[in-house]
């Protein structure tokens, strides 16, 4: 995605320049009082222009060349960046007269970073508000936060009794995975990745690895997690596997965002079954 500015003040149109003034000193409360005096319906707006364009449907003819957009007066740019969350194989760019609009568009472009950091902080202050209730409610404030502290030790570096911790990189990560697949269902985790196997086979020609593996990062969150915190993840495998099941499914989800045409689980599920079959069949005629 791409932003650029209409340049400078072109010299014999005031009026030009009234406009690109007014709207440099609307732009640090554009996008709150577009919500407040059309009372939401300008996002409700920019889905429905969205839904129009049908980015996200139909088939390219096998070709990666991503499609591209153009968002003239794009202000802040929410439009654009609704249209280009319909489809990563998106290309936009948004031309605006006013600096101060697209530089607080600007701004809403690493929303990546901001999602990991909101994740870490979100799990991090969870913890702290709980510690913080535990040390004031109790009778003896001194000793709880010592037991706390405890705590933390023993997650970051200590073992919990009868228990086996092994310092290998990637293992809590590794046992995260085998616990998902236990968890979840083999069986059900398999037939899905199965179904995703043989439509990439069929539709190779149109995989987009770069797509793949942006669509992938945020897969690095519950990774870094596992590994900063070993001993806490292969200590509590039970519960700590969650975030790696949600991992798993971005990593099947992301394989078909990236593959034309699209497709869902219904029509996968089908491709496997008729694949199946028709193997069947093959067999029992050869033999």
């Amino acid at each position: 995605m791409a932003i650029a500015s209409a340049g400078p003040p072109t010299p014999g149109a005031p009026e030009q320049a009234a406009i690109r003034s007014m709207f440099d000193r609307i732009a640090p409360r554009y996008d709150l009082l577009n919500r407040l005096l059309s009372a939401g319906v300008d996002a409700r707006w920019r889905r429905k222009a969205v839904d129009a364009l049908a980015l996200d449907a139909g088939d390219d003819g096998g070709r990666k060349s991503a499609a591209r957009i153009l968002d003239l007066c794009t202000g802040t740019a929410d439009l654009l960046i609704e249209a280009l969350g319909r489809n990563p194989r998106l290309r936009g760019l948004g031309a605006d007269l006013s600096p101060q609009m697209l530089a607080r568009g600007l701004r809403k472009l690493p929303l990546a970073m901001m999602v990991a950091a909101s994740w870490f902080g979100g799990y991090a202050m969870t913890w702290l508000v709980k510690w913080i209730l535990v040390a004031y409610l109790s009778t003896d404030a001194h000793q709880t936060i010592l037991g706390i502290t405890d705590q933390i030790l023993l997650r970051l570096y200590g073992q919990e009794p009868n228990g086996h911790i092994y310092f290998l990189p990637l293992l809590p990560t590794l046992t995260m995975i085998i616990q998902s697949f236990i968890s979840v269902g083999s069986v059900t985790v398999a037939v899905l990745a199965a179904a995703i196997v043989l439509h990439l086979h069929k539709n190779w020609a149109s995989f987009d690895k770069r797509v793949f593996v942006r669509l992938l990062l945020p897969t690095l969150i519950p990774i870094i997690w596992f590994e900063l915190l070993s001993n806490h993840t292969q200590t509590h495998s039970h519960f700590a596997y969650r975030s790696e099941s949600a991992a798993i499914a971005l990593v099947f989800a992301a394989a078909i965002m990236a593959t034309n045409p699209p497709t869902n689980v219904r029509l996968l599920l089908g491709n496997l079954r008729g694949h199946l079959w028709r193997a069947a069949l093959l067999r029992r005629l050869s033999g």
